[in-house]
């Protein structure tokens, strides 16, 4: 339930990053050629964006004050690519995702599990996402 919640927060940041001006076409080699693919240091796990390219870091102390506390963030950019035509589109779009130290249901979140969550859900969201069209085409950023 829970990853659910996850994947319709970064579906509806996916859709607006795929539309949005910080995206763009790539010619370079991308982090990762196609997202419904695993990754090459992604944890088997996940079979797609390495947790690796989450690298949360604390911005909000912690102060045990109350019921939760903290924020931790990771920036990153993501590659997409889109084999279904030729020549395969591929773009990058930069990504902030906020993340709270503790809360009360789910108690502490280590950098870690933060990073595990969101690569688990930017790859579901990424896959839901890539097929909601039949083809990415560069006049659709």
């Amino acid at each position: 339930m829970r990853i659910k919640r996850w994947l319709g927060i970064l579906w509806i940041s996916c859709s607006c990053a795929l539309s949005a001006s910080a995206c763009g076409e790539s010619e370079e080699t991308p982090q990762q050629t196609d997202p419904a693919e695993p990754a090459g240091d992604a944890p088997q796990e996940i079979g797609g964006f390495s947790i690796s390219l989450f690298p949360f870091k604390t911005t909000v102390e912690d102060d045990g004050a109350d019921v939760g506390g903290g924020y931790q963030e990771a920036s990153t950019t993501l590659t997409f690519a889109d084999g279904r035509q030729e020549p395969t589109a591929r773009w990058s779009c930069s990504y902030l995702i906020g993340m709270p130290l503790r809360t009360l249901k789910f108690g502490k979140m280590d950098p870690v599990h933060a990073a595990l969550i969101t690569a688990q859900v930017a790859t579901n969201a990424s896959r839901t996402v890539m097929h909601s069209r039949s083809a990415w085409l560069p006049s659709a950023f």
